[in-house]
């Protein structure tokens, strides 16, 4: 991977997996990244919740995230790469009919959702506002990301707040 960065300014990880492949592979993505000549901005695959605020949650989501998220946020982390935590509340698109999107659909990992009867099961009274952002702004949001001449440590993007 190192040598496909070697022209690359900025990294977005893009992987789901619920195994310690995940750990090994964002390792290995932020070394690879602080090798290249050029890429030293890095956005790890964080982009369903508010970790600042429930760093907990989803709790499968502590094992594999949260060793990526400690060796990003080390005080004096050597590997001296600018990054952001993506928030975006939850995926448009695991809603919709899969013939409309390109992500797959999660099935029992996601069982907050039931395409075929046309209902979603929101956690808490259904008083609580709750962002949804499609895939595709999602993606122009990230693009212009990389243009931002400074980085936080967190970024958010809701397009549909209901």
């Amino acid at each position: 991977m190192t040598e496909l960065l070697n022209d690359v300014d900025v990294l977005f990880s893009l992987l789901h997996d619920n195994s310690s492949f995940y750990v090994e592979a964002h390792l290995n993505m932020i070394k690879a990244c602080t090798s290249s000549p050029r890429c030293k901005r890095f956005v790890p695959s964080e982009y369903g919740g508010d970790i600042e605020r429930f760093p907990q949650h989803p709790e499968f989501y502590v094992p594999t995230h949260g060793p990526i998220r400690a060796a990003l946020l080390q005080p004096n982390a050597p590997h001296g790469l600018e990054f952001t935590f993506f928030n975006l509340g939850w995926f448009m698109d695991y809603f919709v009919p899969s013939a409309q999107t390109h992500m797959k659909n999660l099935g029992v990992v996601w069982p907050l959702h039931d395409i075929e009867h046309r209902r979603v099961r929101v956690p808490g009274t259904g008083e609580e506002k709750v962002s949804f952002t499609s895939a595709r702004d999602v993606a122009a949001a990230l693009i212009q990301l990389i243009s931002a001449a400074d980085w936080v440590r967190r970024s958010s993007i809701g397009t549909q707040r209901t």
